[in-house]
């Protein structure tokens, strides 16, 4: 198998892996490692002895990349997840938690608390170790009404040795909300330089160097104090390094890694090559050491924004700061800090020049179950003001740390809400945003023809409220337990959209058996409810797929984001045009339609809705025309989509305007200047202005693109500017706002490389490949959702396997799999025979005669793995449709 590292092309087998490094030591393991013939290797010195390439030239990534694509397992060093001893679970004041297990025992601090021998707050001096049986006898017998965080003697690290929850702790994820596992494992990553830091012990880059002493601070922040010109930070960080001792230029690098690594808004090895970068400055410069490179691979916690990026001088400063005063204090008080994640917090505060940000950061990957991940004191303060009034009222909010974590204990006392304040149903509460005064479409479940719109029910009495802060400080004083706080926060928005929300003339949508019945919506009265003047019934291809979706999912009440066409009025309807216009967001019905997830239809939905335009791109059978298709059925009713396919012989007149020949009253042949699909979709346009339209145009690299859009390059990339037309050259004319373009690329005619440059500065390009999700388990999915006793998924992989990443543009999508014939043998060598190996065939020519194409990668040469079974009564009856390209 073929892999491309650095440029070059290497060939690679298991074989030759476990070959190179037969008889050779292994070396120190960090984080992630290979099992070959029962000793571990680091999988960069595997794929380093099997290349014959410099270790440098590649990073952890891929080397674990190439190795699983190779049939290796991966293993992790990282400490692994905590298991909590079976049936100790048990409610601290309210608060579900477990205690983990240890075969090692716990440690007492001398605070009383019993941590984990592996904590990373560790305990260096301990009066006494706990046995297991001790410690769960403890356990046991703790006062259940006291909270567990403030409990001693013995009391629990819930960092470590107690699990908050009724559930064991899970992995991190790669993407999603940032969770508690996600919060454990970047201070995990941190503990790295921290744990080393704080306790005065060796830097982490050369294991003998002490940094975080106050003498090397001083000199580090006196060297960033000196001017260093217009260059970029890093730039003037390591000139003014230059010539500095060993241990300033490493404290440079591991507060550079302090305040990168929980940032997602730079790459991890971008980060990486940053701290290089800083220790490129010792004339003996130390390799960032894969320990760090894999921790930097962490998923982050925050994505910090501009402010938190542009402020890296003042955070380092602080830090340095932070470390004076840390190695000024006495080692019983660095202990209690250690062991105490308020008085630690107190030591930070007492740090001069306090930088918020870094501060809060530094709490959070220091004690992460206390402290949240938000380094934005107003947001922290934001949320505790709106949830405040589910906390007792003597509770002193004057400490937003303490009110987040009581907010946290009082609405997920199970753990299983696993919080994050910056997604749904929490941030709508406090990120407050005035609703942007617009008429705008509904959907309401008990919403019915010739009826007035009610209130939805609620828990709580809603009478003379119709602010949002209102309604929810009335909510959280009456709820209890008996109702999860989601169920309570959902009736809050459908109150707030009723009531505030809604306004006079916005349209409702009920689904009948004749169609779509549209009413505008009147003022609220007082008896809570609205009048609605109904329309016309609309037929159902009038309507977008999102508004089907939402009538036919019943919610109790949803804003859709489509309103149906006003009268002509072109001078309203060109101001209207210029707003901005919002698309739906994916649905679980479109989702379940694709098999794809939700959250990578709206990224992609967010993507068109920022850029207008976007290019699907990927080999044969991804699905690129299926999903460009699938979009536009779902954000623009039928009449306002239209679909053009580019070929070698396509131009501007056939694309946009040109002359026709035609013949005129009197039989004589004559030429008339008619519209192409782009001018009739947006005129159709901006005579609608709040209703969506798509361009589709399929294989959009297959035609001379800069011919054919001529002039339009300017009106993608400003859609508020007008241009002269070739044609039509009195005329102005610019695109609409609410005109969305949709491409597709069969990356097996071009490669996206060789795209007109001023292409892929005006569209977003979004990959579709059988190796990378969501295409990589989509035969998977749909053979599940279809009720199909196997899947052809694993057959598909073994293929591309073969195929490798050096032909990556080649390898086959799943569609060619998904019809019915796939599903019996015959049919499966028939596709096999007259789809997929002509297409090999012509890739392969020169390289591969026809029979050797046959012997690689013929079906009968395959050897997938075992297919997934799904439950299926009938196989040979149960046969879905297929995805085209």
């Amino acid at each position: 198998m073929q892999f491309k590292i650095q440029g070059a092309k290497i060939e690679l087998d298991p074989e030759t892996i476990v070959g190179a490094v037969r008889g050779v030591e292994p070396e120190e393991l960090t984080k992630y490692f290979v099992a070959i013939e029962g000793r571990r290797y680091p999988v960069k010195q595997a794929l380093a002895a099997a290349s014959g390439m410099p270790r440098g030239h590649f990073g952890s990534k891929l080397a674990r990349s190439v190795l699983q694509d190779l049939g290796f397992d991966i293993g992790d060093l990282a400490p692994a997840s905590r298991v909590r001893v079976g049936g100790s679970t048990r409610e601290f004041a309210g608060v579900q938690w477990g205690l983990a297990e240890s075969e090692d025992g716990y440690m007492q601090a001398t605070s009383g608390k019993l941590h984990l021998p592996s904590c990373r707050h560790g305990v260096s001096t301990s009066p006494r170790t706990w046995t297991a049986e001790e410690a769960l006898e403890a356990w046991s017998e703790a006062p259940g009404g006291t909270e567990l965080r403030s409990q001693a003697d013995p009391g629990w690290c819930s960092d470590c040795s107690a699990i908050r929850g009724i559930d064991d702790e899970g992995p991190a994820l790669d993407d999603g909300p940032a969770g508690r596992a996600e919060r454990q494992a970047i201070a995990r990553a941190a503990s790295i330089v921290l744990d080393r830091g704080l306790r005065g012990a060796a830097s982490v880059f050369d294991d003998r160097t002490v940094t975080w002493t106050r003498e090397t601070a001083l000199q580090l922040r006196s060297v960033m104090d000196e001017p260093g010109g217009d260059d970029s930070f890093l730039v003037q960080l390591t000139r003014q390094l230059s010539e500095q001792p060993r241990a300033v230029v490493l404290l440079a690098a591991e507060l550079f890694f302090v305040q990168r690594l929980p940032t997602m808004s730079v790459r991890s090895d971008t980060k990486t090559r940053m701290i290089q970068d800083i220790l490129n400055v010792l004339p003996d410069a130390p390799p960032v050491p894969d320990v760090v490179v894999d921790a930097l691979e962490t998923r982050p916690i925050f994505k910090g924004g501009q402010g938190y990026n542009q402020q890296v001088p003042q955070h380092i400063r602080w830090l340095c700061n932070f470390i004076e005063h840390w190695d000024a204090l006495s080692s019983d008080d660095r202990a209690a800090a250690l062991d105490d994640p308020w008085v630690f917090r107190a030591r930070t505060g007492e740090t001069e020049l306090d930088a918020a940000p870094v501060r809060s950061a530094l709490l959070a990957m220091t004690w992460p179950t206390y402290f949240e991940g938000i380094i934005r004191t107003a947001d922290k303060e934001w949320i505790r003001d709106a949830f405040a009034a589910a906390l007792p009222h003597e509770f002193d909010l004057a400490d937003a740390d303490r009110a987040l974590l009581a907010l946290r204990d009082r609405f997920d006392p199970t753990g299983q809400l696993d919080i994050d304040w910056y997604s749904e149903p929490w941030s709508p509460e406090w990120r407050l945003r005035p609703p942007e005064q617009k008429r705008r479409g509904w959907v309401m479940s008990d919403a019915a023809p010739g009826e007035s719109l009610v209130c939805p029910a609620t828990d709580f009495d809603t009478t003379g409220l119709v602010q949002r802060s209102e309604i929810r400080t009335v909510a959280l004083r009456s709820w209890d337990d008996s109702t999860p706080i989601s169920e309570t926060l959902s009736q809050v928005a459908d109150a707030v959209a009723f009531l505030s929300t809604m306004n006079q003339e916005d349209e409702v949508f009920v689904e009948t058996e004749d169609g779509i019945a549209a009413g505008q919506v009147g003022p609220l009265s007082l008896d809570r409810s609205r009048s609605v003047a109904w329309g016309d019934v609309l037929p159902l291809d009038q309507v977008p797929g999102s508004v089907l979706d939402a009538l036919r999912s019943k919610p109790i009440i949803s804003e859709v984001l489509f309103l149906t066409p006003e009268p002509d009025d072109k001078e309203q309807a060109e101001a209207v045009s210029q707003k901005e216009l919002r698309l739906p967001r994916a649905t679980i019905e479109l989702a379940a339609r694709l098999h794809y997830d939700r959250p990578w239809l709206d990224d992609v939905v967010d993507l068109l809705e920022e850029r207008r335009q976007l290019i699907f791109f990927g080999p044969p059978g991804t699905g690129k025309t299926y999903l460009a298709r699938a979009l536009a059925d779902f954000i623009a009713p039928a009449g306002a989509m239209r679909i053009v396919q580019f070929h070698p012989s396509y131009a501007y007149e056939d694309f946009f305007e040109g002359f026709r020949p035609t013949v005129d009253a009197n039989g004589t042949a004559t030429f008339r200047l008619a519209p192409g699909p782009v001018r009739l979709l947006a005129e159709a346009a901006v005579a609608n202005p709040t209703v969506p339209h798509v361009l589709i145009i399929d294989e959009i690299n297959r035609a001379n693109i800069a011919k054919v859009f001529g002039e339009l390059y300017l009106l993608l990339e400003y859609r508020d500017a007008k241009v002269s037309l070739q044609y039509s050259p009195e005329e102005d004319f610019r695109l609409p706002e609410n005109l969305f373009v949709i491409g597709t690329m069969n990356t097996a005619d071009r490669s996206i490389s060789l795209v007109d440059a001023a292409i892929r500065r005006r569209f977003s390009f979004v990959e579709l490949h059988p190796a990378e999700e969501p295409v990589r388990g989509l035969i998977d999915r749909w053979s599940v959702a279809e009720g199909h006793a196997v899947t052809r998924g694993s057959l598909l992989r073994e293929l591309n396997h073969r195929i490798g990443e050096v032909d990556r543009d080649f390898q086959i999508g799943p569609s060619y799999l998904m019809g019915r014939s796939a599903r019996t043998t015959a049919g499966l060598t028939r596709i096999w025979e007259h789809d997929i190996l002509p297409l090999l065939d012509e890739h392969y020519y020169g390289r591969f005669s026809r029979s050797e194409v046959r012997e690689k990668f013929g079906l009968n040469a395959l050897e997938p793995a075992e297919d997934i079974l799904v439950d299926a009564q009938d196989n040979e009856t149960e046969l879905g449709e297929a995805q085209t390209t």
